[in-house]
């Protein structure tokens, strides 16, 4: 842009409020609507982190709409190599959204996301986090991270949320996973995975 130019900036409301329309229309803004899909469903106290979540979770869902998507990954189970894979994937700045429950969901959706190496601490708040149950998304990428016992709860969930083009891979301390799942989900591509990483979950 040459020195002189404005930069012609196109206002969107990711929202389908009368009253929110009401206000940029008495402002004398230009605008148009787009409604968002995001869930907002989200499990926070502080209300200024509540509504940063939420307008967060609609600006994603909306820029959708006018850039090329980004892959969206889904990480099943947030223990110490769910978080290690998560941790590496929001430092390159990756969509990302973890399935977990009980203490460690609470944690993750009021704290977000702590992990400590010898080299550094990286923090990642918010994170988007939530149960099996409340996941509404269609991941590209889903990492299964769960203890063997939850396999099969791991399995049912993935046939509900996955597609033809999803890509599954197991990461589990259990040999011939990845065949297992790959009878479990017909039609869904499921590989072999394998990580060396020596982590764990110090708190909640």
């Amino acid at each position: 842009m040459n020195r002189g130019q404005t930069e012609t900036v196109k206002l969107i409301l990711a929202s389908g409020s009368p009253r929110r329309r009401e206000i940029l229309s008495q402002a004398g803004y230009e605008f148009e609507v787009v409604v968002s899909s995001a869930d907002e469903n989200v499990a926070l106290n502080d209300p200024f982190r509540l509504a940063e979540e939420l307008s967060r979770r609609k600006a994603l869902a909306v820029a959708d709409h006018y850039v090329g998507k980004e892959e969206d990954y889904l990480i099943i189970g947030a223990g110490g190599t769910g978080s290690a894979i998560g941790m590496a994937l929001l430092k390159a700045g990756k969509d990302v959204t973890f399935i977990a429950r009980g203490a460690h969901l609470a944690a993750l959706q009021e704290n977000g996301l702590q992990i400590q190496t010898p080299d550094e601490t990286l923090s990642f708040c918010p994170v988007q986090a939530c149960t099996m149950d409340a996941y509404q998304g269609t991941p590209d990428v889903i990492f299964v991270c769960v203890k063997g016992y939850s396999l099969d709860e791991a399995i049912a969930f993935i046939k509900t949320v996955a597609t033809k083009d999803t890509v599954v891979i197991p990461i589990l301390n259990i040999y011939g996973t990845g065949e297992v799942m790959q009878k479990g989900l017909p039609g869904i591509l499921v590989t072999d995975g394998c990580i060396y990483v020596a982590a764990h979950v110090s708190a909640p």
